[in-house]
Order: structure tokens, then C-alpha cells, then sequence
């Protein structure tokens, strides 16, 4: 069987030669593509929100244009607050240089991967490990930057109390006249303090009992 070209409309069918030719018309053929594309927005969109990341999407002054859940929740705003405000809206001032710094690079189409510290809706600081790009629209022109932002809070923390605690350690000793020392696995001394005339690190460093 034949199919004339000349004679066809939008609702015409495509017919294949052959008996078991399939026959789909150009508007079915338009919805099925409708169709698949619209299920694979759908699948990115799902991605996006249920991110461990946070994702935040701005413009060309910083404001908003999109931020998922997990970033909401970082931030400890709601979804409708954060389309209100800014990145610098969510920073302590002394680091917004930093925030205007990092933004200006992305607008200039760098790529960045930087830590920083913003401030949550109740004053309270938010530690993240954060890598940023420019976004470009179907010209190439530069119109905002997309940030993807993993929380470190909870490391910084304990960071924080480990350094808290050695200095505590380090004070308590220099008030103290007692030797401290460190052995490995194997018994070879590493680390000594308030040392002994007659041991000292240069005499026992590295060697065993």
C-alpha cells in the first residue's frame, strides 16, 4: 500500500506498508511526545525535591527563583518565606562580602565549591559545603546561578567541641606538673607533654618500650 505525501493533513494517518502497519497520526504522535516529556519533567522535579541537598536557584540580584524542600528545611523557613527573600536575606554581615563575592563569580560564569555559613530564620548558623554555577539561558547570556548546598552543621559542631576540649586538655596540663605521653598499637611513644629532663621527645619520638 502507498501513502501520498501531497494529499496528507495533520490527522491524516502515517500508514506503513505492509498488513500489520501501524497507523498513527501526527497529533497522536505530538501527544505521545507531550506525554513522555511532561512524565520526565515530572521524574526531575521528584529528583530535585527529594535531593539530600539542598538546591537554591537565584537571579541576577540574588533573589529567589526556586528552592526545594531539603533547602527549606536547612534554613528553617517556609517555601512561600524563601521566594521572598534573597541569599544575602539568610547571611550573618560579616559574611555577606564573602556571599556578594561568591555570587559575583557565578554571574561572571565561574563554577565554585567553597564552605560557608549562612543563618537560619531563628539566628542560628548554618554550616554548608556548597557548589555553585552560572546559569545560562538558550542564548548563552548569564541569567542567575544554581547552588547545591550539603549541610556540615553537625561535623562543624564536633569539630568545635573536639578543638574546645584539646585546649581545655592543653591547660589543664600546662598547670599540672605530671608527664603525658602517647603509645601506638605497637607500643612506640608519638607524643609527649610536660616532658622529663631525661625524656624528652627528641630522646623517645618513635621508639617502643
Amino acid at each position: 500500500m502507498s501513502y501520498n505525501l501531497d494529499e496528507a493533513s495533520d490527522d491524516t494517518p502515517f500508514k506503513q506498508a505492509g498488513p500489520d502497519a501501524t497507523q498513527v497520526s501526527p497529533r497522536e504522535e505530538r501527544g505521545q511526545m507531550e506525554a513522555a516529556l511532561r512524565a520526565s519533567e515530572e521524574r526531575y522535579r521528584m529528583i530535585v525535591q527529594t535531593a539530600n541537598e539542598g538546591i537554591w536557584l537565584i537571579d541576577t540580584e540574588a533573589h529567589t527563583l526556586y528552592a526545594n524542600e531539603r533547602l527549606v528545611q536547612m534554613l528553617g523557613t517556609t517555601a512561600g518565606e524563601i521566594m521572598t527573600r534573597t541569599v544575602l536575606d539568610f547571611t550573618f554581615p560579616e559574611d555577606e562580602p564573602e556571599g556578594r563575592a561568591r555570587i559575583g563569580s557565578n554571574l561572571r560564569g565561574h563554577f565554585e565549591q567553597f564552605e560557608f555559613r549562612f543563618r537560619r530564620a531563628d539566628g542560628s548558623e548554618l554550616y554548608t559545603m556548597a557548589s555553585t554555577s552560572p546559569v545560562r539561558d538558550a542564548t548563552g547570556h548569564i541569567m542567575g546561578a544554581l547552588g547545591m548546598f550539603t549541610d556540615t552543621t553537625i561535623r562543624k559542631q564536633m569539630e568545635r567541641a573536639l578543638r574546645q576540649s584539646e585546649d581545655m586538655l592543653r591547660v589543664a596540663l600546662k598547670n599540672s606538673p605530671i608527664t603525658v605521653y602517647q603509645q601506638d598499637r605497637n607500643l612506640r611513644y608519638t607524643w609527649i607533654y610536660n616532658p622529663l629532663p631525661t625524656f624528652t621527645p627528641e630522646n623517645i619520638i618513635g621508639i617502643d618500650v
